[in-house]
């Protein structure tokens, strides 16, 4: 997957990984130094048990 940095356009590497599955949550650029938010992906066991116990 090639996402690039919204700021300066180069190519974001995994800077967090989901416990569970391993996907992608956090990107970081070592360009700029931009950090991404975490993503919540629901397609996760993990991530169906953090919505089930927020809401």
């Amino acid at each position: 997957m090639n996402i690039s940095c919204r700021t300066c356009g180069t190519e974001l590497e995994t800077n967090q990984e989901c416990e569970a599955c391993h996907e992608s949550i956090e990107f970081v650029c070592h360009s700029c130094g931009k950090t991404t938010e975490k993503r919540i992906h629901f397609d996760c066991t993990y991530g169906k048990k953090i919505i089930s116990v927020s809401a």
